[in-house]
Formats: C-alpha cells, structure tokens, sequence
C-alpha cells in the first residue's frame, strides 16, 4: 500500500473516531445552568436559566432549590434557548410547612434534565447562589429623612387599581371563585410629572391619564368615558401633603391618585408614626375614605430595582367605601398597606393596600352579586327551590352616591353622575341561596346576612 493511501486510511478513520466520540457527548451532555451565576449574588426575581441544549430534545427540567422542588418546567425564553423559572426570592416560600419567606444568605439551586418520556438524565447540576435583598447601608445615627424629591420636569408613570371583591357570603365561597376579584373597581395609568419647584421646597405636580380608566361591574371591564386626560394640577410638600389645588382650563374631568404620606420626622428602624391618611378614592367623585393610621419602617429593602424604605402601615375604622354602588352603609373596615419608598431617587416604587371587611349586609343587596342559580337550605333545612333573579342595574364607580368632597383637594369642582349601566352579560353570573335566609320570590328583603369582602388598593411604578 502507497504512503499516500495509507495516510488517507488512516485520516479516514481518524475522522470516524471523531464523528463517533462527538455523538457520545452529544448523547450524553449534561444539564447546564448558563444564569445565575455559581457564587453570585441575587435579589429579587432571579431567572434560573438552563439552555435547551444540554437537554435531550422534547425533554423538560426539573428545578429544586435547597433540596425542595420547586417545578418540573417545560417553559422557554422568547428566543426558546433556554429553559426559564422565575424565583421570586422575595415572596413567601410555598414549599416551606411554615410559609417563611426566603432568607438572605446561601441557597442551592440544582436542576435535572429529563427526556420526552419523563425519565431523569443523569447527573443534575448543582450551583450555590447568595440571596441578598435587604440594603447594606448604615442607619445614621440620627435617623433617616423620607421625602418626596421634586426635580423639575421629571416624569414617572403609575399604574393603579382599586377594587372591591366577595370572598364569601354567609361562609359560602363560590361566589367569589364566579365573580372573581373584580366585583367593583377601577384601573388606570397615570403621568405624574414636576411642572414646577417652588420656594419652601412645595412642588407644582401634574397627574393626567394615559389611555382609558376602566371601571369594573360585577367582574366585567367598563370604560368610563367621562374621566379624559384633562390633567389636574397640585401643590405638595416633601412628606406628600397637598397644599392646594389649581384647576386645569381644559374641557374634561381628570384623575388624581392619592400617595402614601412621609412621616415629618427623621426615623430609624422599627420607627413608627401617626397620621390621617386618606384611601379607596372614587374617580368619578373623588371622595375617599379617612382612617387614622400607624405607620412603622419595617426595613431596608431592593424593590423594582430600588433600594428602598419598606413601611408597614395599618389602619381601621367605621366608614362607607367610596367606590361602591352595592354597599351604602357604614362598614367596620381593617387594613394593612406595605409602602416602598425609594429613599435616594425620592419617589414611590409602590404601594399596596390590603383590607377585609365582615359585614351584615341585607339580601337585597346580595342579590345584585347575579342570578340565582344554585338551592340551598332555608331555616327549616328543606331546599329552595331554583329560582331566576334578574340582573339588577349599577352606576359606574360609585357614581351618584352623593355629595362629593375632598378634604386635601379644595376647588375641585363636583362631578355629575354617569347613567346606569346594566351589568355586561359577557360572562356568566349567578349567586348561591343563603342558608338562614328568606327570599318569597320578591324583591323584598327583610333578613341580613354577614358577607366578608376584601379591598385593594395597589399603585405601582412603570420602569
């Protein structure tokens, strides 16, 4: 045999060699995580990527974090290259007996690959991150100062949501899974820029809508065509406090939404503070309801990217929720509202206000919630029988529910109420028979039942 044919021989299976040894690493890859880092820092929601790649094809990823599954998760990127699970290290661990939120310090998080069939490949990869949500600064001594810092022409956009939602009626849960948590509410986007700074440090700020508010009924969305993007303007201090109002010239109701109060003094951790703090605006009237509330700095926090003050804020009292065409009376209302206040930029990432309500509420009023179409037992334990109430007609938002008033906003012009709009029958309504209860087939109502609901109140920073 010539060199040269030997030479090509031997170049021939050398290369079958390769192609060969190159199908067996293929065949055996092992799982890989490309994000986070092994040894890196993490706060927040922490994407938790694996590429597609060191999968075997059609196969999935299991997850576990220190020693927990978490999920088996065939969810992909955008550009579908890799595997994503998105851990929200700053929210409560389900996995945990306890319900504990995740603790800063050390965590392992190990992935699996498995195949089309659900069969684990081995081996799993492990990497150890370090969680680190609170702010490493040191408290001065003297406190620290939170204030709304008004830089001329800055703008920030907010988006916002109230909403009031049925968790039960008389211990009954399903009308809340059949209405959902948008019973009645309203939602919107908001511009919220320094038109100018004044001596004192008082700023001009203005609010104007973007896009449309959309007021919920009974679950359904409702624009509310009569709130535009005339913009209203206001004078603030630093702790948020309005000084007073100036009315917009152009044609057009607008919106304000109302920002969580600073305390006045400078203030260390675990501070607290009192103030009377206004909540559950109506849009349509601008009326709110006023609780005095207690305030405390619960800590140092990231949130949204900021490093930020986390106040902890309750409040209760005797008042009528604005916001409700369904519920008139005065109600005994309890809440909490967790508040990031980015301490350095000098503005508000978010605001979140929870409330629960146990009220005695009269059948009539329960039966707007829909259309009977479930018995229950009357007080003699015997069934009722099926019966169809009709659908009962509401005004938007609280609309006509009286005289409005705003005692932070003097000169705002009263707002005329809107028609009544029939609940949206885009959705299928209908509400339980109330045991203890009477109902004759009329309209009249003489027995109360308690009904517990809860209200949200949620402002959020638009990045």
């Amino acid at each position: 045999m010539s060199r040269c044919r030997f030479m090509s021989h031997v170049k021939i299976i050398s290369m079958a060699g390769i192609i060969s040894l190159a199908a067996i690493s293929s065949a055996h890859a092992s799982v890989q995580i490309s994000r986070p880092l092994d040894g890196s820092t993490v706060r927040e929601v922490v994407n938790i990527l694996v590429p597609v790649s060191s999968v075997p094809q059609d196969g999935s990823v299991t997850y576990t974090i220190d020693g927990k599954l978490i999920t088996v998760s065939a969810a992909r990127t955008d550009d579908d290259r890799q595997f994503v699970y998105r851990w929200d290290t700053k929210n409560i661990d389900v996995n945990h007996k306890d319900q504990v939120k995740v603790q800063d310090g050390q965590h392992t998080i190990a992935v699996q690959a498995c195949d089309a069939s659900g069969k684990f490949v081995e081996p799993s990869k492990k990497i150890t991150v370090f969680v680190k949500n609170t702010v490493s600064i040191d408290m001065p001594s003297s406190g620290l100062k939170l204030r709304y810092r008004a830089k001329l022409g800055t703008a920030d956009k907010y988006h916002f949501k109230t909403s009031l939602g049925i968790k039960s009626v008389q211990g009954v849960t399903d009308i809340a899974a059949t209405l959902g948590e948008n019973v009645e509410g309203v939602e919107g986007v908001i511009s919220r820029s320094v038109e100018d700074v004044m001596a004192g440090g008082d700023a001009l700020i203005r609010q104007s809508l973007i896009g449309t508010l959309v007021n919920y009924q009974m679950g359904n969305a409702v624009p509310v065509s009569q709130i535009t993007s005339t913009p209203m303007y206001r004078a603030e201090d630093g702790i948020g406090q309005v000084k007073y109002v100036i009315s917009s010239a152009a044609s057009g109701k607008g919106i304000s939404v109302i920002f969580p109060r600073l305390p006045l003094e400078k203030i260390t951790m675990n501070s607290t503070w009192q103030a009377k703090e206004r909540f559950l605006q109506n849009q349509i009237t601008h009326e709110s309801a006023v609780f005095d509330t207690t305030s405390r700095l619960d800590s140092l926090e990231w949130q949204s990217g900021y490093p930020c003050a986390k106040i902890v804020t309750s409040f209760s009292g005797l008042v009528k929720i604005p916001f409700s065409t369904l519920f008139k009376q005065e109600m005994a209302i309890k809440g909490t509202r967790i508040t990031y206040f980015a301490y350095q930029s000098g503005k508000l990432v978010s605001a979140k206000t929870t409330a629960t309500v146990d009220a005695m509420v009269d059948q009539n009023t329960v039966s707007r919630f829909g259309q009977s179409s479930q018995g229950g037992l009357n007080r003699t334990g015997t069934p009722y029988g099926a019966s169809r109430m009709p659908a009962m007609p509401m005004n938007p938002a609280g609309a006509g529910i009286g005289s409005p008033f705003d005692d932070d906003m003097p000169g705002v012009p009263s707002m005329a109420g809107t028609p009544a709009q029939p609940i949206g029958t885009n959705r299928s309504h209908r509400s339980v028979s109330i045991p203890g209860s009477r109902y004759n087939g009329s309209s009249n109502y003489s027995t109360k039942v308690p009904v517990t609901l809860e209200l949200t109140e949620n402002i959020e920073i638009i990045r």
